[in-house]
């Protein structure tokens, strides 16, 4: 093959069967057809590429095949720079207002059944047991990914028997599930005890994937005197790979990245000797990330009593869903998916039971962004429209 090979491999990848080719053997002795080998790789490489050209190829190319969309940009970490080069810069994390959500709930007169436009994202103040209210945040579109949250049942919250709090579950899973396309994933996170039980009990109506773990060392001291440092994520899905991969690959350790580097790291696929074909190791089944501060600091309202670390979720979101796709949040919290969406791309769609955390996600998205929510509607929590007009009204 004298010219081509990125396009025959990129065929291959697509699954072609059929290129055309001009065969030059009877036309071109074969001096000449090296000599045109090194004039096109030296035209190549003097070439200056129109980089938001190839960034806007490449994001769409991401969509469909990330794999490729990285050999199209070169290497990974070069496609992550060209996508991210096409996004508009945005604040820092202002980090949630805890401790002034009465005062943020009147600020922004948060209240059930309102629907909020935030950008490219919808956050409506309702129950996720409720398909009526998923239904009306999603508008009719579907999630591609959903990263849920919900209460473990234990603490000062609202605590019911093992076999309600299953039931409890299953109710807004299933309407949650409903919003998700055909290839979606959902993800829960859990105490251990709870999500065996509660995957027992739905595994054979959802397709389970995985049993993911976030580790932290910091955790907090438990009333039988264990220090807890597991939470549990039960990833359900059709697909047998998240969408983005590649984004949850890590560093090697320092011993093997030695050995990378010398071409000396290898491994038995297969019954054969392979080697790496990226600059990180595979994904892990397995987050580590500290924790944010435990009960004192929220006795004193500087956190959402549920509330993880950004860090944390900017990697699964980035992991389950690629650049402008939209994921669902049933249980927002203080806001950190909204937060982790508008600093990656993604669009948000979710859904916060307590006025008053909607008005705390509310405030930390407009600080971060300088932009101003749009209350779309108001109603009550059944989600009747109580403007006469339907008119936006802005703050």
């Amino acid at each position: 093959m004298i010219a081509g090979h990125g396009i025959v491999e990129a065929a291959r990848r697509l699954k072609w069967r059929t290129l055309r080719a001009s065969d030059m053997s009877e036309v071109w002795s074969e001096e000449q057809a090296l000599a045109f080998m090194a004039a096109n790789n030296e035209l190549a490489r003097l070439a200056d590429p129109d980089e938001m050209a190839l960034a806007a190829l490449v994001t769409e190319l991401q969509g469909f095949d990330a794999e490729l969309a990285a050999l199209a940009a070169g290497t990974e970490e070069r496609l992550a720079e060209l996508v991210a080069s096409l996004k508009e810069p945005v604040g820092e994390d202002p980090g949630p207002q805890v401790d002034k959500a009465a005062e943020l709930q009147v600020k922004w007169g948060t209240a059930t059944g309102q629907l909020w436009e935030l950008g490219e994202h919808r956050l409506i103040c309702g129950d996720c047991t409720d398909a009526a209210v998923v239904e009306r945040v999603m508008g009719g579109e579907k999630a591609v990914f959903i990263c849920a949250d919900p209460p473990y049942n234990r603490g000062a919250l609202d605590v019911r028997s093992i076999d309600e709090w299953i039931a409890w579950c299953a109710k807004w899973i299933d309407f949650a599930w409903r919003s998700i396309d055909a290839n979606g994933s959902l993800l829960v996170f859990g105490y251990p005890y709870e999500a065996s039980r509660l995957l027992c009990s739905i595994e054979k109506t959802y397709p389970f994937q995985r049993w993911l773990s976030w580790f932290y060392s910091n955790g907090r001291l438990m009333p039988d005197g264990f220090k807890i440092g597991t939470e549990v994520l039960l990833w359900f899905s059709k697909a047998i790979k998240p969408r983005n991969w590649m984004a949850l690959r890590r560093p090697y350790s320092k011993e093997n990245e030695a050995k990378r580097q010398a071409g000396k790291l290898s491994f038995r696929r297969n019954g054969r000797e392979t080697f790496p074909t990226t600059d990180d190791a595979a994904p892990s089944d397995w987050f580590d990330t500290p924790m944010l501060t435990g009960f004192k600091a929220v006795q004193q309202g500087r956190e959402h009593v549920a509330q993880k670390p950004l860090d944390l979720i900017e990697n699964i979101v980035e992991g389950w869903t690629l650049d402008g796709e939209i994921m669902l949040d049933p249980f927002l919290g203080s806001g950190t998916t909204l937060i982790a969406c508008e600093k990656l791309g993604r669009r948000c769609r979710a859904v916060e039971i307590e006025p008053k955390y909607v008005a705390v996600a509310l405030e930390r998205w407009a600080v971060m962004t300088g932009q101003t929510p749009v209350r779309m509607e108001q109603g009550d929590e059944c989600g009747t429209e109580a403007e006469a007009d339907g008119e936006e009204v802005r703050f």
